[in-house]
Parts: C-alpha cells; structure tokens; sequence
C-alpha cells in the first residue's frame, strides 16, 4: 500500500487528481484561416452602408472602410439597415486591392416617394370627377328663375385645385421614389 502524499502548504493550489490518465485536452477554438481573395476597400455616404454577401440569405461582410479579403467567387451588393439595396455584382479579380465606392440610396425615401406618387394621382383623379360632375350650366336656377352658377363654379374651383395639388405631390414622389444605391467597383 502506498504511503499517503503529503498535504500541500495552506493556499498552495491543489495538484490534479491523477488517476492513471492523461488530462483531457481542451477543444481549441477554431480560428477562420486567413481568406485568400481580393482585399475589399469600402467607402460610402452612409454608416449603415454594409457590403453584403449572398449565402442563403444576405448575409453582412463588413462595414467602411472595410479592408478585408473576400470570397472572389461571391454574389455581392451594398445594403443593411434603411439603405436601398444595390444591383448585385461580382469582385472583379481573385486576388488584389478592390476599391468599391457607393452612393446609397434610401429605402424609406423610395417608399415615401411612392406612396406621394399614389397619393398624387388619386387626388388628381377625384379633382377630375369633381370637375367633371359640377352642375351643368342651365341646371340650377333659383327662385326666381336667374341661373346660379356658385354651386359649378365651386365645384370646379375644387377639382381644380385637387388636380393641380395632386399633380405636385406625385411630381415630389418621382425623384423620391427613384431613390437607389449606385456601386462603382475598380
């Protein structure tokens, strides 16, 4: 029988059992290898500006100024956040320095500018049913036989005005709704 081991000094840390094993190694931690691609250079007019890559779905890749190598083989756009996502475009070499410049465009303009396109022509249409469903000239006479022309004169007044200010809300709309993101990749 083996002696007892001897008690280690109080506040000494205590050795691990040792059973006849060798201690059991700790996963370690993976470490994404070095990507072998071209190096992404990323400047834009927005901070939520992000380079963006397709995988099952579009996934962030990094935000400006970026300086990270990429898959050459990937489907890429700008995008995240209320930043109008860009057409989609490939990197233009599989190793080297890309240089991609944006000017973002804004989801919530694009929206925005639709719905005063919408909201425009509605307005231009019922200030056309208006107008085109005033009185008729001869149609109301008052009392004592004179014609009234304040009830048609109101109406078209009203779908006039309806028109015109539904023409200027959607004239607004058009330039909103064409919001876009421009990418220029080099």
């Amino acid at each position: 029988m083996a002696a007892p081991a001897a008690a280690p000094p109080p506040g000494a840390p205590l050795p691990p059992p040792y059973d006849g094993y060798p201690p059991p190694q700790l996963p370690q931690p993976m470490m994404p290898r070095p990507m072998a691609g071209p190096v992404v250079r990323l400047t834009t007019d927005n901070m939520n500006g992000r380079l963006q890559v397709m995988r099952m779905k579009w996934t962030n890749v990094c935000a400006a100024p970026c300086d990270l190598a990429v898959d050459p083989n990937g489907i890429y756009r700008i995008g995240g956040g209320t930043v109008r996502p860009s057409e989609e475009f490939r990197m233009p070499r599989p190793q080297g320095s890309v240089l991609i410049e944006t000017q973002t465009g804004s989801t919530v303009k694009h929206w925005v500018g639709f719905g005063m396109i919408l909201g425009g022509l509605g307005a231009v249409l019922a200030g056309a049913l208006i107008y085109s469903l005033a009185p008729s000239e001869n149609s109301q006479t008052d009392v004592f036989g004179d014609v009234n022309n304040t009830s048609r004169n109101f109406d078209h007044t009203f779908g006039i005005t309806y028109i015109v200010i539904g023409a200027i809300v959607a004239a607004v709309g058009i330039p909103l709704s064409m919001s876009s993101t421009s990418v220029e990749v080099r």
